[in-house]
């Protein structure tokens, strides 16, 4: 068996960045950038207010009270100069007029008919926003490689582009195997369960930036399980859960072989999680996760989530989860013969991160995920760490704070 880090390299070693498509702006969140983006026009494009105010001359010393000639909105242009003695209401981003360097805000005038009282003049530049303080045309805004979140958005909204090219997502087929289960509409005969892997892995696909297919159930028959791998081929990526241990209707393993799948991996130095497989099949990337949701789970965030961030081109500060070091609120206990990863509750108290374990390390028990949101882990050799000690946790979830 291989840790944790060695089958994280081996995977995304083999991962290539997707190709490039073209998308509208709001269709483009969450993807990164494959092009430059340039400013078309300086920005702001005219000088303008910053507040709700007066547009003043800095230059006429020693007034104490001036004249409004006009009313400057937002979206209109000014009709007249400011002149010696004179001033004009603007209000925020309205274009500043001519003769006017400064803004007086309104809170400090008081209003006399049409002229305004004040103490002192602002300085010149005082809340004015000149053309092309942020950039001028021709500056590069975006560079490829962004990842384009709602910041980005709004700057190609304001650049005027539509579209943007950026990297494709991976099209994810998943597959889940073993007669004990059925769909999520059918009948429940004894001795079965229902399929939740396909949605739970699904969800978890389309939250990494995938787009997932859902293929549904093969049976425990290596004829099947062979057609439903060959439909899922015109995927990028493939996953399925169950099947990849040694049990006597585990068929997985013996259906790649016949299939000429080149076997990356197999089996991972940590519980829960072992009997993971990873291969490569005809050009595209498969994952054998274990059956168990908690452990399907803690592959997928493990060792598939990092490979679609690759392929999206996110940066790889982006590929994996957070690790974030916590005190135990509790003891807890392993066998110490591999890291074991514990499923819990992390939490901001009193500027310290804590770690409430679950009540139970099942990789079986489903409900437990509801209530979750990080795995601290134990090394291999460490079989009990007090209530109080520092572990490391991964984070798959958002924190309580």
């Amino acid at each position: 068996m291989i840790s944790v880090e060695e089958a994280q390299q081996l995977i995304l070693d083999t991962v290539v960045l997707g190709g490039v498509e073209r998308l509208d702006i709001l269709g483009a969140g969450g993807r990164v950038l494959a092009e430059t983006v340039t400013a078309a026009q300086d920005f702001p494009p005219y000088d303008n207010s910053a507040m709700d105010g007066y547009a003043v001359r800095s230059q006429d010393l020693g007034q104490t009270r001036l004249t409004v000639i006009e009313v400057i909105p937002a979206g209109k242009l000014p009709e007249r100069a400011v002149g010696t003695g004179e001033c004009a209401r603007i209000m925020t981003g309205a274009v500043l007029p001519a003769g006017a360097d400064a803004i007086l805000i309104q809170e400090e005038v008081n209003v006399r008919g049409d002229a305004i009282e004040f103490a002192q003049l602002p300085q010149s530049g005082t809340h004015v926003r000149c053309r092309g303080d942020y950039h001028r045309a021709g500056d590069i805004l975006l560079k490829p490689g962004t990842v384009l979140r709602a910041g980005e958005i709004a700057i190609l909204a304001a650049a005027q582009r539509s579209f943007v090219l950026a990297h494709r997502a991976p099209i994810v087929a998943v597959l889940s195997t073993g007669d004990e289960l059925v769909g999520i509409d059918g009948h429940l005969q004894p001795g079965q369960i229902v399929d939740s892997n396909q949605y739970g892995l699904a969800a978890q696909v389309r939250a990494a930036g995938g787009i997932p297919r859902m293929l549904g159930i093969a049976r425990d028959d290596p004829a099947h399980l062979r057609e439903c791998l060959e439909s899922a081929l015109s995927a990028d990526f493939i996953l399925t859960s169950g099947g990849v241990s040694v049990g006597q209707f585990d068929y997985m393993l013996q259906v790649l072989a016949e299939m000429a799948a080149e076997v990356v991996l197999y089996k991972i130095n940590m519980k829960p999680g072992k009997p993971l497989t990873f291969a490569r099949l005809r050009g595209r990337l498969l994952w054998g996760l274990p059956g168990n949701p908690v452990s399907a789970l803690l592959c997928f965030w493990q060792f598939v989530r990092p490979a679609i961030r690759k392929s999206l081109g996110y940066p790889g500060t982006g590929w994996f989860l957070p690790n974030i070091q916590a005190r135990l609120n509790a003891s807890v206990s392993t066998k110490g013969d591999r890291r074991t990863y514990l499923r819990g509750r992390l939490a901001l108290e009193s500027g310290e991160w804590v770690f409430t374990p679950y009540r139970t390390d099942s990789s079986g028990d489903l409900v437990s995920l509801a209530g979750i949101n990080g795995f601290a882990w134990l090394e291999r050799g460490i079989a009990v760490a007090e209530s109080g000690s520092t572990v490391p946790v991964l984070l798959v979830g958002e924190p309580d704070t």
